[in-house]
């Protein structure tokens, strides 16, 4: 047995030790119990159960942090249950053989050798009944932890994709804000230098502001708002934008970054060349479900063409599953020229996100 075997095993035993000697204490007490109705001699009682119960914890203890993980996990099951069945024998008899000391001592005699084989049948089954019953614990103790365990490496394993996600979105966010301005100094320096100024803004929502999982829903409307005011600098008077938010939030929270992409969406695959040329942003509540609707015009080819979406929609949809699994719907639909992307999402208090 390795050193790292042993300190595992006494770590564990450490760990449970109350249970453990509560255990042993109450079986202890119930053989000297059932001794004293069979023999007189209070030294040949305590004797004989405490070789019994030394031999049994022995063999339990090296059948379930020995035998158990090296053969029962490895799905060893032949050779575990041979390798069980001689630990048995063996601690069998060496109770037998102190058993037999003992008789010498205070009987003057040897233990009968026809009782022999009813003695090892009785201490046998009695072992075996004790393995059992802690082989059947360590299982379910094993298969709640290793639930516990996988639980939790599921979560985090969530919680680090949501996070690669964001990292991923805010770039791409970043690049076609930076477009917009280098479009805009050639065209008209004035505008660009309002334009920078929303940028600014953007910027300071996502590096300080924006650094919890959860923000306050006004604050991602400020930031939709801004980002929509950037897009009309940039387009002037080629695109009609419209955007009504409500103005009842209801101390709501939001993951951040989550509205955007759609917004980004409306922008990007919106038309140029009939004459409604348009953006509907709106945003409602219904009880603790916001209603953010984004409607665009479009151009029949170019919406076939990238009917995909970009890296930025599709990864507000894999964020939509992790962060609101069961709690959100999305609805698109293309008609006579508008493309609208409808999105009902289930928010609770910030008191409730904080208990999550």
């Amino acid at each position: 047995m390795q050193s790292k075997d042993i300190n595992s095993i006494i770590s564990f035993v450490r760990k449970y030790k109350v249970l453990h000697v509560l255990f042993w204490t109450w079986d202890y007490i119930g053989f000297i119990h059932v001794y004293k109705e069979r023999f007189t001699d209070t030294s040949l009682i305590y004797y004989e159960v405490t070789v019994l119960k030394f031999f049994q914890i022995v063999c339990v203890y090296f059948v379930i942090h020995f035998l158990k993980p090296r053969f029962f996990n490895k799905k060893k099951y032949t050779k575990f249950i041979a390798l069980v069945l001689t630990s048995i024998f063996i601690s069998v008899t060496l109770i037998l053989v102190f058993k037999d000391i003992s008789f010498i001592i205070y009987k003057n005699r040897h233990i009968l050798s026809s009782s022999l084989l009813a003695m090892y049948i009785g201490h046998g089954v009695d072992l075996c009944v004790l393995i059992m019953i802690f082989f059947a614990l360590y299982i379910i103790h094993d298969r709640y932890y290793s639930e516990k365990r996988a639980n939790a490496s599921e979560r985090e394993k969530l919680i680090n994709e949501l996070n690669f996600l964001k990292a991923q979105l805010n770039p791409h966010f970043l690049f076609n804000a930076i477009n917009s301005i280098y479009v805009l100094i050639d065209e008209d320096k004035k505008l660009a230098s309002k334009t920078l100024l929303k940028f600014s803004a953007l910027l300071r929502y996502q590096l300080y502001d924006c650094t919890q999982d959860w923000m306050p829903v006004e604050r991602e409307f400020e930031f939709i708002k801004d980002y929509v005011d950037l897009e009309k600098m940039r387009n002037n008077d080629n695109l009609d934008v419209s955007f009504k938010f409500s103005d009842q939030t209801l101390n709501l929270q939001i993951a951040p970054f989550i509205l955007l992409p759609f917004v980004e969406n409306a922008f990007k695959h919106r038309s140029y060349n009939i004459q409604d040329n348009s953006v509907v942003i709106t945003a409602n509540f219904k009880d603790n479900f916001l209603v953010f609707s984004v409607t665009n015009s479009y151009d029949e080819f170019k919406i076939k063409k990238d009917e995909g979406g970009g890296i930025g929609l599709l990864n507000v949809y894999r964020r939509l599953q992790l962060a609101y699994p069961d709690k959100h719907k999305i609805d698109v639909s293309k008609k006579e020229g508008k493309y609208k992307i409808n999105l009902e999402l289930q928010l609770y208090e910030n008191a409730l996100y904080n208990s999550r």
